[in-house]
Order: structure tokens, then C-alpha cells, then sequence
């Protein structure tokens, strides 16, 4: 398990970006954007490219044609599926505003999508702080069935919870912070 190391560079990428992206608003205003995002993109390589080469070491392997193609379907069979889903839960965002609009008024899809952004912000930090514990520890005991079903049991534990609960929460507070977070002219 590298968990520390993961922990380290995720922690060091998200202070160099952040600290990128602030002096490029504060030196370029609307202008930095791009070249923030750009920075941004290189600073997280960078990082990420420190820790590995501190850590791991290369080892050349050269695999069969054989290999490459039981790897290639096995990563399609599991891919392929995966980035479906990714499409359809894309297609349901973009067509969700369409029809909060048509239903209600132009003012509500400004109020959708500062709610939606508030619960995905949310929602993406739980699951990556779940998923920086998760893999690491089913990757370890791959070759255990019994040990995988416990890892992901305590992980629908932990999941149902602490993120329901906050979840709900979440749902209750979102009439009175998007007005607080957000502007009303959107």
C-alpha cells in the first residue's frame, strides 16, 4: 500500500493548483483561465510524476501479444460498460435543465444548477475520499473473495452512514445555501 504517498502528493497537487490558479485570477483576472488551467494540468503531472519516480521503481516488461490482447478485453470488459454509464449520466445532465425549463420557468434551471453543483461538489469529495482507502485495500486482497466481500461491506457501511445522513442534510439546507452561495442574477 502506498496510501501515505498517495496522500502526500494529493495534498501537495491541491496546494501548488490552488495556489496557481490564485495567482493567475490575481495577476491576469478573466484572462488566466486558460493558461491557469493548462498550469494547473502540468503542476498535477509534475507532482505526480515526483512521488513516482521516488517510489516505484521501473522495472521494463515486455508482455506478449497474447497478454496485451487477454488485457485489452479484460479492460474492455469492464470499460466498455463503465464509460456507457458515464454517457447516459452526461446525457441526464444536459437534458435535466432542459426540462426544469420547460416545466417551470429560466430562473429555476439557474437554481437547479446551483443546487446540482453544490450536491456534485459535495458528493465527489465523499467519494473520492472513499475511494483514496478503497482501492489500495481490495487491490491488496485481489486474490481473496472472502476478504473482498468484507472490504466491500464495511465500505457500503461506512458509505450509508456517514453519507446519508449528510446527504439528507445536504437536501434540507440546499433552499437556504444556494441563496447565500449564489448570486440571484444568474
Amino acid at each position: 500500500h502506498k496510501v501515505g504517498v498517495m496522500a502526500k502528493a494529493g495534498i501537495l497537487d491541491s496546494i501548488f493548483v490552488s495556489l496557481t490558479y490564485i495567482m493567475a485570477v490575481w495577476l491576469f483576472g478573466f484572462d488566466g483561465v486558460v493558461p491557469m488551467m493548462i498550469a494547473g494540468a502540468a503542476i498535477s503531472w509534475m507532482v505526480s510524476r515526483f512521488f513516482l519516480s521516488r517510489e516505484i521503481t521501473s522495472n521494463l516488461v515486455s508482455p506478449s501479444s497474447r497478454n496485451v490482447k487477454e488485457a485489452a478485453r479484460s479492460l474492455l470488459a469492464v470499460g466498455g460498460p463503465y464509460t456507457i454509464s458515464l454517457l447516459v449520466g452526461a446525457g441526464v445532465q444536459l437534458l435535466l435543465p432542459s426540462i426544469v425549463l420547460h416545466i417551470l420557468a429560466a430562473e429555476s434551471v439557474g437554481s437547479y444548477r446551483a443546487a446540482v453543483s453544490l450536491s456534485m461538489g459535495y458528493s465527489s469529495l465523499l467519494i473520492a475520499s472513499f475511494t483514496k482507502d478503497y482501492y489500495p485495500r481490495v487491490s491488496a486482497v485481489a486474490d481473496n473473495p472472502a476478504k473482498i466481500s468484507n472490504i466491500i461491506n464495511q465500505q457500503q457501511h461506512v458509505v450509508l452512514s456517514l453519507g446519508s445522513p449528510l446527504i439528507l442534510a445536504g437536501l434540507a439546507i440546499v433552499p437556504y445555501l444556494v441563496p447565500l452561495l449564489f448570486s440571484t442574477e444568474f
